[in-house]
């Protein structure tokens, strides 16, 4: 009898974890979600039109000269606040003397939520910060950026999205590198002043909220 009140016990937890996200919740994500992606995607489409009117070059994640930085294949989570998050970490070859390199980077695929039938898509969420070259406190992006040293957790556009509860982390791969770029330091400061301005509003934008 014993053994049967705790399987019960067990079966209706394992059922409440399931049902965790009522129909109403997901309609609400799924209508933010379009709303935010569609900001997003006007936001990345603003900073690359800029970049193209000004001639301002940017590096491929997988060009043989990118020794800028390395980004986790696979969303994980920030430790204080559980939002998803990618990890990026300086290249130990990071080129001396450059101030530093902007990384933006677009995320594909499915996160799994405790819901089983819940697996909202995540394509065309973003992340975008700055990497120091020398001075890691100076390294910025999300304001619930994580770092130990010259790596950082970098919470993404999809953290206004998730509730941290429900949130698995994912090993498998979500991060779509044909869509990461690295914008060096150098190259911005070629820019006018006007135009350095214009540039660092656009890039700031990419992390921040529906203003």
């Amino acid at each position: 009898m014993r053994k049967f009140v705790f399987l019960f016990f067990v079966l209706l937890s394992l059922h409440t974890v399931a049902q965790d996200l009522s129909q109403q919740d997901k309609d609400v994500f799924y209508s933010e979600n379009k709303t935010w992606l569609t900001l997003q995607r006007s936001r990345v489409s603003n900073l690359v039109n800029f970049m193209n009117q000004h001639g301002l070059q940017s590096i491929s994640y997988y060009d043989t000269q990118q020794t800028y930085v390395t980004v986790s294949s696979h969303i994980t989570k920030t430790r204080i606040w559980q939002e998803p998050s990618v990890t990026v970490t300086k290249h130990p070859r990071f080129p001396s003397g450059e101030l530093g390199a902007y990384i933006v980077g677009v995320l594909k695929g499915k996160v799994p939520y405790m819901s089983l039938s819940f697996q909202p898509d995540i394509t065309g969420h973003t992340f975008a910060m700055f990497i120091h070259g020398s001075n890691p406190s100076l390294s910025f992006g999300s304001q619930s950026m994580e770092n130990e040293g010259d790596t950082y957790t970098l919470p993404t556009s999809l953290y206004l999205f998730q509730t941290s509860s429900n949130f698995f982390e994912v090993v498998d791969g979500h991060v779509d590198y044909t869509s990461l770029i690295v914008i060096p330091a150098s190259h911005v400061q070629q820019l006018s002043e006007s135009d350095r301005s214009t540039f660092l509003r656009l890039f700031s934008a990419l992390n921040g909220g529906r203003d």
